[in-house]
């Protein structure tokens, strides 16, 4: 059985198309994968270093006739992109025009009432921008880089930091360590949703910023 590394980018989706499954939970429900599985409840959020143990494929064959014809459907990997934006103060920028480009493949649209836009994706994807226009010229808009699959568990301080950032909380980096920008974001967080007026980063905290977040 193969060992996987998880590296920066990688979610289920994407490994499962590295080594040519259809279906991520084959993967991540198989028996060698409990362990991870126990710590990763959601498969598209992993941590870099995870190891994810990769099945055997099952080999099928079909017997066909000399000289015959057939076809035969190969089933692709897709990842659903999903965002809800909002502007600096937290309201949803509902009903606005949009472009989306991920690795080279532009989309276009409004987002929904909620501030909600959703497209399939390739689940190799790694790299995008989304522009949002704020007025019907197009002349405003809020503009921001995309990096897929690059989000870690919501309790790793990681990934109290990225989701602090996405959520407008000023983290100045977002590799583990603990600095003064993150402290004063985790207080303002905690502050801003009813808990203790500290910089403790503790499971409360990580269990809110999850909610909140969506994952």
């Amino acid at each position: 059985m193969k060992s996987h590394k998880v590296k920066e980018g990688d979610c289920l989706a994407s490994i499962t198309k590295q080594y040519g499954f259809h279906d991520p939970d084959v993967i991540y429900s198989d028996a060698a994968n409990t362990s991870l599985k126990s710590t990763r409840k959601n498969m598209y959020v992993l941590n870099p270093n995870d190891v994810v143990k990769i099945p055997e494929k099952e080999t099928k064959s079909t017997e066909l006739a000399i000289e015959a014809t057939a076809s035969f459907k190969v089933k692709g990997i897709v990842s659903q992109f999903k965002i809800i934006v909002e502007d600096f103060a937290g309201a949803a920028l509902a009903n606005k025009d949009y472009e989306l480009a991920i690795e080279g493949i532009k989309f276009e649209g409004k987002t929904d009432g909620t501030g909600l836009i959703e497209h399939k994706i390739d689940a190799s994807d790694m790299n995008g921008e989304l522009t949002v226009y704020l007025d019907d010229t197009k002349k405003n808009n809020i503009c921001w880089p995309l990096k897929l699959g690059c989000m870690t568990p919501h309790d790793e301080v990681s990934g109290v930091q990225s989701r602090l950032n996405n959520l407008g909380y000023f983290c100045k980096n977002e590799k583990g360590n603990e600095d003064k920008t993150t402290k004063a974001a985790v207080n303002a967080f905690k502050k801003a949703n009813g808990l203790p007026d500290d910089d403790i980063i503790n499971q409360a905290t990580s269990d809110k910023l999850q909610t909140i977040y969506g994952f």
